[in-house]
């Protein structure tokens, strides 16, 4: 099976002007389901085409993604632990 992407591979005019009549739209509040995941996925191209992170902050998300996983890990852990002890001394 293909999968075909219909993302484009730079942010021109056309798209910046699709992206601010929808802005427009939105701020008047007149904006429709549709055209709100249409502005979400402009948002999210423009962002990713405009303002790539480098290479170091890629790099620095990755570790930070990291650190809070193990950080949630642990909490998770934790709170087992808490709750384990907790039982034992209302058992007692």
């Amino acid at each position: 099976m293909w999968t075909v992407s219909d993302v484009p591979e730079t942010w021109d005019k056309e798209l910046e002007r699709e992206f601010r009549q929808l802005a427009l739209v939105e701020a008047k509040g007149e904006l429709t389901t549709d055209q709100a995941i249409r502005l979400n996925r402009l948002n999210r191209l423009r962002d990713e085409m405009l303002f790539a992170p480098s290479p170091d902050e890629v790099l620095m998300q990755l570790k930070r993604d990291r650190i809070l996983a193990d950080m949630e890990r642990l909490l998770r852990e934790y709170v087992a632990f808490e709750e384990a002890t907790n039982k034992a001394r209302r058992s007692t």
